[in-house]
């Protein structure tokens, strides 16, 4: 974070250049999320292979674990459906009609950078992107394990 390292960028592309101009753009973000499945995969596939080899405190096998869940949370963290993550393309692709270009202009310009004095609430005493996260990293390393 202090040289500049780490921070998402969206990536620069001519949308005149797509085959698909409805879709194509959803295209282009879907490589990001596609990308970090393919990590998880053949990460997981490494940790599944090394596994019975190594003993259970081996520092490969932690950071196996560790590359895996934080793909995980990077491929799910970008379908969140607002903009500029990659979720959004695929919404506002599904809102490509005229009867929706209030809701494409409000989410395009607004949405981003809604936000509300209070602290941001909790459902049921859960925090849900926590939860979300949790449950889709345990089920992931259950998978390879």
């Amino acid at each position: 974070m202090l040289i500049g390292f780490g921070w998402g960028k969206p990536v620069p592309y001519n949308p005149y250049n797509l085959r698909y101009p409805k879709w194509g753009s959803t295209l282009v973000a879907a490589a990001g999320p596609v990308s970090n499945l393919v990590m998880i995969l053949v990460f997981g596939l490494i940790f599944k292979f090394v596994h019975p080899f190594l003993p259970l405190d081996n520092l490969l096998l932690a950071f196996l674990e560790l590359l895996i869940q934080l793909n995980l949370i990077l491929c799910l963290f970008n379908l969140i459906p607002v903009p500029p993550l990659d979720g959004s393309k695929f919404l506002l692709s599904a809102l490509a009609a005229p009867e929706h270009y209030k809701t494409r202009f409000f989410l395009e310009t607004a949405a981003p950078s809604c936000s509300s004095p209070d602290p941001p609430r909790q459902l049921v005493g859960l925090n849900i992107l926590s939860t979300i996260f949790s449950f889709a990293a345990n089920f992931t390393l259950r998978l390879f394990a």
